[in-house]
């Protein structure tokens, strides 16, 4: 993993749930911890899947878009579950999976847009 590629801020979010007036359980995304608001935002390689040929995926309504992400191993931080999810440049990605990378080198973290109404 060569870290000068690191070159993307992504933070990741946990959820919380809340209540709307209703009483009715409403999911909600906030930083991973509220006293540390850069708990959470680290350097990361975007890598993004790519085919030279058109799939039949890519004409679906709504195709889904996948996207991974290589990061330093955040231990002693914090830690990375599968069912947080990812803000990077304004759109939300929900963690699907996690590899680790070497020996503690770094994680590479599967991740899948998620769909906006």
């Amino acid at each position: 993993m060569k870290f000068g590629k690191l070159d993307r801020r992504i933070r990741f979010l946990k959820r919380s749930p809340t209540q709307n007036p209703y009483g009715d359980p409403v999911p909600a995304w906030n930083n991973l911890d509220a006293a540390d608001s850069s708990l959470g935002e680290v350097w990361a390689e975007v890598i993004f899947p790519g085919s030279p040929k058109e799939t039949p995926q890519a004409y679906g309504i709504f195709p889904e878009r996948h996207i991974t992400f290589n990061i330093r191993d955040p231990r002693g931080s914090f830690t990375i579950l599968d069912n947080f999810r990812v803000d990077y440049s304004g759109e939300d990605y929900d963690v699907i999976g996690i590899q680790e990378i070497g020996r503690l080198d770094g994680l590479r973290v599967f991740c899948k847009r998620v769909q906006t109404d």
